[in-house]
């Protein structure tokens, strides 16, 4: 046979086949172009955090267009099945069949990238602006081709229709004509209820569940996380695949509700391939699941960088640390020196000294002090956890610009933002017992290592008292003690830029034996970190989302081509038009909301352990997370609610 024919044949198939195998299209097509952004945006930020991070997100959407294509093809070779069995029949040898499915794949992959490609260098420049811009970095002007980013996708993606050809001519190669033929029509034998397969499921998603519960700690929520996600996973399917059967069972038992008609046909259509089904329903609730979570976080990691930035009380903070009561060294006087020297006339100064420690309530209104390396530290919980911050009352009077007093035996507290009173009319601290005078206000200190705790300023009456305090703070802790630290800060003028402060970092840490923060350079990093998070995010959360409605889609188009032939004959002894939609929604419905609804009790149950995986990247306002993960759901449930319309609508058109 001439190779024109099977040019032609493989056109003509994709021209036929053009509402199953647009879509498969024009997610390839998404997906090349996806691939290619992310792999520009990472070839072009270099080795830093974004391009990290944009390495990272290439990997995933790899990795994700591998299942996804493989997924999606399995629909298009089912569809397919009759027609390469007719060929066979008409005497087509396979050889010549695998030559037009060769081609076939081939005119796939060039639309597919070519389109993709031409999508992704159109968008690239745009989502390059729309990334500085979320970054607050310089805008570079100017169109860029990666011809790096463009072979590695073209690479990726030749290897990725490779193995779906292979796949599809594997099945042809083991299969008769006859079978080919019948293929598409294949259905399933009624299934039994899989009791012990459901009570594993149980057991998996309640193990995960309890996990995501019962960990109060964020290190151990770090650790233990990925654990609970595949419990989850793998409890998910079983559940569907077990549950699902019985509880169509059951309904089928209800005489009053199987017996109407919409129920009927849609409850029995339904036990008959739900062993299918189920698998695939576990796909969307899994995909919308990772759909929530992603968006929920990178957006909350965003949204909540200025609540951090406002821990950090001045532009500068020069400290240096000492075990010395005779103070040690004091980077004051050096800084203001060097200020001088560069030109800068330091604002808002703060000079005080200050030990930092932290205790873990002991249940009984008091608290107790563990060594960090205790088995004790690890398993408190954060809520139990409480920091203290000791000053002496000279430096905490200069600091809020009072004149409070205290007599020896008396301290004062104050509670940071975000924490209570205490409320304790005693205080015991390394053996040594304090009143408390009175709970004062706090002073507006660098707290961003605090984020999270309940954080309290000890104010102790002399210097005497704070070095006696910190002597047995070294003695409890030994190795594991923090030391005093002598601390100098403050604000420059606001028109230096971040470079210009970044260079007077530079010049201050000359002066040796001190650590310098910045926070224009703090505030630089975050933006860059939690923008290059939120970027990724939002962008795979899209990709996701497409792979879910596409999932939904060819399930459902595969569904009506193999449901049609039964309506078709209940047409004909007397099922009117309206009933036959009825039981279309009826069953659309079944498929569509129970993963949205098992997806969002994966979510309520994995909100707690999530929150404190946040609490480690500095994000400690609850609130924020809880609100900014129902507007998402909602969002979801709405662009949700329009897939269902749409492949209602397709399912309809073709079983009627």
């Amino acid at each position: 046979m001439h190779s024109g024919l099977y040019r032609r044949l493989a056109a003509s198939t994709l021209k036929k086949n053009a509402r199953t195998y647009l879509p498969y299209l024009l997610s390839a097509c998404g997906t090349v172009a996806v691939f290619y952004i992310l792999a520009y945006l990472a070839l072009d930020s270099g080795s830093g955090t974004t391009g990290l991070v944009m390495q990272l997100g290439a990997i995933v959407v790899g990795i994700f267009a591998l299942i996804f294509l493989f997924y999606t093809n399995s629909f298009l070779i089912k569809r397919r099945k009759k027609e390469l069995g007719l060929y066979g029949i008409l005497g087509m040898e396979k050889r010549h069949i695998f030559r037009m499915m060769a081609y076939e794949t081939l005119y796939c992959f060039l639309i597919s990238v070519v389109s993709g490609l031409a999508v992704g260098l159109l968008f690239s420049k745009g989502v390059q602006l729309l990334f500085l811009h979320i970054l607050q970095m310089p805008v570079q002007w100017g169109f860029a081709f990666s011809p790096s980013a463009a072979l590695v996708t073209v690479l990726l993606f030749a290897g990725i229709f490779f193995l779906t050809l292979l796949s599809n001519l594997r099945q042809v190669h083991i299969s008769q004509p006859i079978e080919l033929l019948r293929g598409s029509q294949v259905g399933e034998r009624e299934p039994r209820a899989n009791w012990p397969l459901a009570i594993l499921g149980v057991v998996l998603l309640a193990a995960g569940y309890a996990l995501a519960q019962f960990v109060n700690n964020p290190l151990w929520a770090f650790i233990l996380f990925f654990l609970a996600v595949i419990l989850v996973i793998l409890g998910t399917y079983a559940l569907f695949t077990s549950t699902s059967i019985a509880a169509l069972k059951l309904l089928r038992r209800n005489k009053a509700y199987y017996y109407q008609t919409k129920h009927f046909i849609s409850v029995s259509g339904m036990i008959y391939r739900m062993k299918q089904n189920a698998a695939g329903l576990a796909s969307i609730c899994i995909l919308s699941t990772m759909v929530l979570v992603m968006v929920s976080t990178t957006t909350s990691l965003y949204a909540g960088m200025n609540e951090m930035f406002s821990w950090y009380t001045r532009d500068f903070r020069v400290r240096a640390y000492t075990d010395s009561e005779s103070g040690g060294y004091t980077p004051s006087a050096p800084s203001r020196l060097i200020l001088s020297q560069q030109g800068y006339a330091p604002l808002d100064e703060q000079v005080y000294s200050s030990l930092s420690f932290a205790t873990v309530r002991d249940g009984e209104g008091g608290f107790t002090f563990v060594p960090q390396d205790d088995a004790n530290a690890m398993e408190a919980s954060v809520d139990d956890v409480m920091q203290f911050t000791m000053l002496t009352l000279a430096d905490y009077n200069l600091l809020v610009n009072n004149a409070y007093e205290l007599a020896q035996g008396e301290v004062l507290l104050a509670a940071a933002r975000g924490t209570d009173d205490f409320d304790q009319p005693e205080l015991r601290v390394f053996g040594l017992e304090f009143d408390v005078a009175a709970n004062v206000a706090a002073p507006d200190i660098y707290a961003a290592d605090y984020m999270g705790t309940e954080l309290y300023y000890l104010i102790v009456p002399d210097a005497h008292t704070f070095w006696q305090i910190a002597n047995l703070e070294i003695q409890f802790y030994g190795n594991n003690a923090t030391y005093v630290e002598n601390i100098y800060a403050f604000n420059v003028d606001a028109g230096a830029s971040v470079d210009e402060q970044a260079a007077l970092r530079t010049d201050l840490l000359a002066q040796g034996s001190v650590s310098v923060t910045c926070t224009a350079l703090v505030k630089q990093d975050a933006q860059e970190f939690y923008g290059s998070f939120f970027f990724l995010g939002i962008f795979l959360g899209l990709l996701f989302l497409m792979a879910t409605a596409m999932i939904i889609y060819y399930k459902q188009i595969s569904e009506g081509y193999d449901d049609r032939a039964r309506f078709e004959l209940m047409q004909k002894v007397g099922m009117t038009a309206e009933e036959i939609r009825s039981a279309v929604r009826s069953q659309v419905l079944t498929v569509f909301f129970f993963p949205l609804v098992m997806a969002g009790v994966h979510i309520v149950f994995a909100f707690k352990m999530i929150a404190m995986l946040m609490s480690l990247l500095q994000l400690t306002n609850t609130t924020l997370f809880a609100l900014t993960t129902v507007v998402c759901f909602f969002a979801f449930a709405a662009v949700y609610a329009l897939i269902y319309a749409i492949t209602a609508r397709s399912y309809y058109r073709i079983v009627s």
